[in-house]
């Protein structure tokens, strides 16, 4: 093949993208782009998530995991969709009918500390979502992490637990209501 020949078959592939570019800058112009031919920006974003950590694309507290589960068996245990229940307008699964009556007779006991946000990222000053499966329970509290280094480094440095009871209500203020 000759490179005349080349180029025409690359043209010819080439072309149809061309041309829906060419659609989409036309588009854009009729838009409301501004003078300067650049698009308006989009609105701004909340920095930060919700009061409670939710998986974004569920709703589900804890990815769904049993938060009653972390205290009766050590683990992290997925709930089922029969066992949900309701709690400030966030939806959290059990594993079984007993942890989800545990938690409606006590959620503050089983929910947990700092809105199941990272408290090493707490600590920092920010909202850092975590992992349910990265867990502590410590004097009576669940508390989750990003990761297990996270977690080794709250163990290992006590006074991480200091700055995120001091920075939590900052945190806290900042988090969409």
């Amino acid at each position: 093949m000759t490179a005349n020949a080349r180029h025409r078959t690359w043209f010819n592939r080439a072309a149809p993208a061309i041309v829906a570019l060419g659609l989409c800058v036309s588009a854009a112009d009729a838009s409301g782009a501004g003078a300067d031919g650049r698009l308006p920006s989009l609105p701004e974003l909340p920095r930060i998530s919700e009061l409670v950590a939710i998986q974004q694309s569920s709703g589900l507290a804890l990815d769904g995991i049993d938060p009653v589960s972390y205290f009766t068996s050590g683990r992290a245990v997925g709930g089922r969709a029969q066992f949900e229940l309701m709690h400030n307008g966030i939806v959290w699964r059990f594993a079984g009918a007993a942890n989800l009556s545990a938690f409606a007779r006590n959620p503050e006991v089983y929910s947990p500390i700092f809105g199941g946000y990272d408290p090493v990222g707490v600590a920092g000053g920010r909202a850092v979502t975590s992992d349910p499966r990265f867990f502590l329970i410590a004097d009576g509290v669940l508390l989750l992490f990003r990761s297990s280094q996270n977690k080794a480094r709250w163990l290992a440095e006590p006074d991480l637990r200091v700055m995120a009871q001091r920075n939590w209500s900052t945190v806290e203020a900042q988090l969409v209501q």
